[in-house]
């Protein structure tokens, strides 16, 4: 509609650069505190098999810590996987193994970009392609969700076996789905529990629950974090788009200032052709197109559009920014690109901030901060569309629009701006 009076354009201010060998798997790109110091570094699992760690104060962008021997890494990721209370990194590579690295230790000593050794390994399946760590019931501990090439999804949970660093990861879950998973995300409820969301071909996804097992009084009193939950997993509630058989990514719980999203459970995708969906309790609110085939989706907040936005990115390095109004901004990386990610990173004050992370193919990794969001009202607009050279050139378009009075130029660029959020590009080549 028409409710806008202005367009967001956009604009990173600041970068860093950070310096890596090889290339990486869109799974092993990945921003998560792996020292336990409440600041957000970057990790970047290698097809060389090294991982670096990169944090803000970093010199010349060298990494901070790396760890070598890994073989060719797909997936990584971040966070109190052992249920100790301490985040580590765990990556799997393309043989299925999987490797514990704990970037905490003599973290004063090691010098600059030292070496860290695993200290666990177990093999899990092949085809692993991405990692989640999540709880799905507060206080019932963490669990490893995997996505596999194959249209499997497993849950695994961390069993010790006395000393803390002992033990394994045990499947408590699996399920072989229909079609290519895309990526994993969460959901949570009212009720602070947490369900898996597992995207499917053609912008539809399964959601998988838990609940406390049947006999859980009995294992409560032995002991808490060990009894597994009970996991349910419920089949798609929409139906697929058209061109149905296409990858779809997924990101899940957006937080939106609005009364009409309090509580509500919302739902981004984003499928290989470009379309974008939003979702709010299971029922689609709208649905808009970009030209380009998106491979990634994530979520970022930003205040001045009033929760988090969804943030999409192509091979290419086009990225959109799209608030939950269906208001576009984008974001022109000038590279292709091997592996993209969004969230925060901490910068060397010890700040948290919103960035946008992209892995080059030659072994660059741009990390943009510092989001500038400017209007651009229909008046600009325009000024912008008589002096632009494609549509000054373009006689049939000139002649038309010379013919409008001021209100017909307006609707005319509002339906341009908003009627379709795609045509925003032509304003917004940063």
């Amino acid at each position: 509609g028409n409710s806008h009076s202005s367009m967001k354009g956009i604009a990173f201010v600041d970068r860093l650069f950070f310096t890596f060998s090889g290339n990486l798997f869109p799974g092993a790109l990945v921003l998560g505190d792996v020292d336990n110091d409440n600041v957000v570094e970057l990790i970047a699992g290698s097809v060389t098999g090294q991982l670096f760690v990169y944090k803000g104060s970093a010199r010349g962008g060298r990494p901070w810590r790396q760890t070598s021997g890994l073989d060719t890494v797909v997936a990584l990721v971040c966070g109190d996987v052992m249920n100790t209370g301490k985040n580590i990194v765990v990556c799997v590579n393309v043989k299925g193994k999987c490797f514990f690295i704990d970037f905490s230790v003599n973290k004063a000593e090691g010098k600059s970009d030292s070496e860290v050794e695993p200290f666990y390994h177990q093999e899990l399946p092949l085809n692993i392609n991405s990692f989640l760590l999540t709880e799905f019931i507060p206080q019932r501990g963490h669990f490893l969700v995997a996505a596999q090439t194959d249209r499997i999804f497993r849950i695994f949970k961390w069993q010790s076996s006395g000393a803390p660093t002992e033990g394994h990861l045990v499947e408590v879950f699996q399920e072989r789905l229909d079609g290519q998973i895309g990526s994993l995300s969460t959901i949570k409820s009212p009720n602070d529990t947490i369900s898996l969301i597992v995207s499917q071909p053609g912008g539809t996804f399964v959601t998988v629950s838990a609940s406390e097992s049947a006999d859980m009084k009995q294992v409560e009193e032995a002991k808490s974090k060990e009894a597994n939950l009970a996991f349910r997993s419920s089949p798609p509630r929409t139906k697929p788009l058209p061109h149905s058989s296409l990858t779809t990514e997924i990101v899940g719980g957006l937080v939106i200032d609005q009364e009409d999203y309090k509580d509500a459970e919302v739902v981004a995708m984003a499928t290989l052709d470009g379309t974008v969906l939003l979702l709010r309790n299971g029922e689609k609110v709208w649905e808009l197109i970009v030209n380009h085939n998106l491979f990634a989706i994530g979520k970022m907040r930003l205040e001045c559009a009033g929760g988090d936005v969804i943030v999409v990115s192509a091979w290419d390095g086009i990225t959109y920014i799209i608030d939950h109004t269906q208001t576009v901004a984008r974001h022109h990386f000038h590279e292709d690109i091997c592996a993209f990610t969004v969230g925060t990173f901490g910068l060397s004050d010890g700040t948290n901030v919103p960035c946008l992370v992209y892995a080059t193919f030659n072994r660059k990794i741009h990390l943009f901060y510092n989001v500038q969001i400017s209007s651009l009202n229909t008046e600009n607009a325009l000024d912008l569309l008589s002096k632009k050279k494609e549509f000054a050139e373009d006689f049939e378009f000139q002649s038309q629009f010379g013919k409008m009075d001021a209100h017909e130029k307006k609707s005319f660029i509002n339906w341009l701006l908003y009627g379709y959020p795609c045509q925003q590009d032509h304003l917004h080549d940063n």
